[in-house]
This record gives C-alpha cells, sequence and structure tokens, in this order.
C-alpha cells in the first residue's frame, strides 16, 4: 500500500503540495473498515494554519484530513469545516496564520484499516450514540496513515446493512406469512389479509387442511414488532408445518408456550386464536388464548366471546380451554389482530372495537374478498397519513 512521497524536513510532497492524498488498492473484503472510508487526504504535522488554508481551496471535496507525523503515522484529524469556521472570524487568519496545522486537530484513535466493520462499531457504540461526530484514523499494515472515517460514516454503513438484513427478513417472512391467502372446502371458504408494520413483524396465521373435512386455523400476535417479534413467527412458522393436527390444537399450544418460556424468558409473549372445524359436522372448537378479538357473525347479528386463557409465553403449566359449537350455513367468523382497533388518525381517535364491529356486521353476507377491502379502505381512510401503529391481519371464514 504506497504511501504519498513526501520531504521529510518541508513536510511537503516531493510535487509541492501540501496536501497530499494516500492512496490504497481496493479492499480485498466489503466488510473492512476502509471500505466505507471517503476521506484519504493528509498534511505533515509541520504545516502552517496558513499553508494549510492557501491549499485546501483546490480541495473543495475534503471535509476531513489526516495530520501525520514525521513517520506518516496518524496523530489526529483536522475537520475542514470546523478549521475554516476559526478561520473566519475577525482577525482570525492573522492570529492563527502562523502556527501550526496540529495546533487545530482533533486527537483521534486509529484501527488497521483491515479491521471488520462490525468490530469497529463495538468498539465505538458509545461514541457513535452520541450527539457529535466523532473521527477516527486509519493505518495500514506498517502503522502509517491510511484514511479517516467518522462515526456518521459508520453509522450510514450500519444503516445500509440493517435494511439489507430487514429486506432479506422481510421476504422470508412474506414466504412464510403471504400478504392474502384463500382456501376452500367443499362448504367452507376462507380468506386472509397481513400486512405488517414494520416490513416484518409479529402477526402470524395459518391454515391447514388436515384431511378430508377436518380443518386447523390460527391467527397469533407476538408482542412487538418488527425483527425481534419476527424471529417468533418465523418459529411459529416452522413448528405448524411439521405439527401433527390430528392430534388437535391443545398439544400445540402447550407445546409452543413451552418454547416461548424456553427461548425468550417470558421477553416475547403472544395471544392467539386457534380454531379446529370439521365441516362434515359442523362442528367448531376454538381455544381463544388471551386474544379476545373472535367474532361471529349470524343472521345479520354479530356474537362476541371472551377470553378466559393466558397469553402463551407466561404460564409454565398451562392447559388450554376451548369453546365449542356447531355453525350453520351463513355463518361468518372474523379473527383479526388489536392493529386495526388501535390506529389512531391525526386527532389521536382510535378506529376502535365498535368501528370495527359495525363495519363488519354491515358487510357480513358480502363475498369474503368484499369485505377484506371494504375492511382495509375504511380502515385507510381512517388514518389517513397517520403511520401504521402495529401489524394487521385478518382470518375471515364462512360456512
Amino acid at each position: 500500500m504506497p504511501l504519498a512521497q513526501t520531504s521529510e524536513e518541508s513536510g511537503f510532497g516531493l510535487d509541492g503540495t501540501i496536501i497530499q492524498r494516500y492512496f490504497s488498492p481496493p479492499p480485498p473484503s466489503p466488510a473492512y473498515i476502509i471500505a466505507l472510508t471517503s476521506q484519504f487526504h493528509f498534511v505533515n504535522e509541520s504545516v502552517t494554519i496558513s499553508q494549510l488554508a492557501d491549499e485546501l481551496k483546490l480541495y473543495p471535496e475534503v471535509w476531513a484530513l489526516g495530520v501525520v507525523d514525521q513517520k506518516k503515522r496518524g496523530i489526529g484529524v483536522i475537520v475542514v469545516s470546523q478549521f475554516q469556521a476559526k478561520l473566519s472570524v475577525a482577525y482570525g487568519r492573522e492570529v492563527l496564520g502562523k502556527r501550526l496545522a496540529k495546533d487545530l486537530m482533533i486527537p483521534a484513535r486509529d484501527f488497521d484499516w483491515d479491521t471488520h466493520i462490525l468490530s469497529v462499531a463495538n468498539h465505538v457504540e458509545a461514541e457513535v450514540t452520541g450527539v457529535s461526530n466523532c473521527y477516527y484514523l486509519l493505518k495500514n499494515d506498517e502503522g502509517s496513515f491510511a484514511g479517516v472515517f467518522s462515526s456518521k460514516d459508520l453509522l450510514i454503513e450500519m444503516f445500509r446493512a440493517y435494511q439489507g438484513e430487514l429486506k432479506t427478513a422481510t421476504n422470508i417472512q412474506n414466504s412464510l406469512i403471504p400478504e392474502t391467502s384463500h382456501w376452500e372446502g367443499d362448504e367452507l371458504k376462507i380468506v386472509s389479509w397481513c400486512k405488517m408494520a414494520k416490513g416484518v413483524g409479529g402477526d402470524f396465521y395459518a391454515c391447514q387442511k388436515v384431511h378430508k373435512s377436518h380443518w386447523a386455523l390460527m391467527l397469533c400476535d407476538v408482542s412487538g414488532k418488527g425483527l425481534a417479534a419476527s424471529l417468533v413467527t418465523t418459529a411459529l412458522a416452522g413448528m405448524f408445518s411439521h405439527y401433527d393436527q390430528n392430534t388437535g390444537f391443545k398439544p400445540f399450544i402447550q407445546d409452543t408456550n413451552r418454547f416461548l418460556l424456553q427461548a425468550f424468558k417470558m421477553e416475547k409473549y403472544l395471544t392467539g386464536i386457534f380454531i379446529e372445524y370439521h365441516e362434515k359436522e359442523k362442528l367448531l372448537t376454538v381455544y381463544d388464548m388471551g386474544h379476545g378479538h373472535f367474532r361471529l357473525v349470524r343472521d345479520g347479528v354479530l356474537h362476541s366471546f371472551t377470553s378466559e386463557n393466558p397469553f402463551l409465553g407466561f404460564v409454565p403449566d398451562l392447559v388450554p380451554q376451548p369453546k365449542t359449537g356447531v355453525l350453520k350455513s351463513g355463518d361468518l367468523l372474523v379473527v383479526y389482530s388489536d392493529g386495526f382497533v388501535e390506529q389512531q388518525n391525526k386527532n389521536h381517535e382510535e378506529f376502535g372495537v365498535k368501528r370495527f364491529e359495525k363495519l363488519i356486521t354491515k358487510h357480513a353476507n358480502e363475498k369474503l374478498e368484499n369485505l377484506v377491502e371494504e375492511i382495509t379502505s375504511q380502515f385507510k381512510e381512517f388514518r389517513g397519513d397517520q403511520p401504521r401503529g402495529d401489524d394487521l391481519t385478518l382470518l375471515l371464514m364462512r360456512v
């Protein structure tokens, strides 16, 4: 990694320049800290402020300079905007001009140019999360100056990395939890709709035809939002896809509860509605695990049900208690997550349970796809330009 040649005595480059540039080959790994570095110019510690001020006019793209000693080792950073601000005050140039440029530098610690970005982030975490921008030096294999980077550079890079991870996580979750799904039996239709508030989130739904006339449906809402909650939903999707639903939902709920307790130590929990439906007998079994957002519309009348079970991930020895009943033709089941009813508009009013119930009752006889469209459009109109406060999921079933 060649360093620009200078005259040791004068601090000038061999071509007479004061500001020199470190030239390095592209890093072998984009994960090295030098990959996010954009400032490679430096000056010798013996250069005066006046000399530097004159030559800086030729480098409008430079916002930071390294200051090196006679052995080319970085000793500090000159932030150009701060340097120019001190010279712009009354008599600043006259007072400071003959002093050395290093008198206006910021002492900075250095890192090897091939240090992993995440390792650097761990070392400077407290400074990166502070208010002020901090500056750091890079050194090459010989210990010589190799560049300048700032905590802002690191934040931008970490944000880009987060966005990349979020995109990957979103693609994975979308494959497990599609935005819309449809299922049909001989005398049954099921439609679902889901939208995560942050691309990924903690809502989860699933439906499986266990055999010819036996169905298993579920809608769960994990505490919290974003990537942490999506870890739970991803695990839940895997558990559901490999579980033998012929045994019924009770052992599945108990196994899920044990998993949450072991993995998350009460830091994450979930509420949920778990439904078994035997289409031939129209027999319905519902486990409401602390969720409460389960409605039945029959002959134009809406019925709500209370939950007698705790949520999952809190009680060690959980024995879920079901509610059972028989459905009849025309019955509409609606299960939803609380993102709908808790959403606020610009006036800080909630969409609310009553508004939601009135909406599904009014449009209960429409096609399920139309009902979804009606609910989501009314919700969007109510929300206006307010951001979605939580994940949104609907699960509709009609006999």
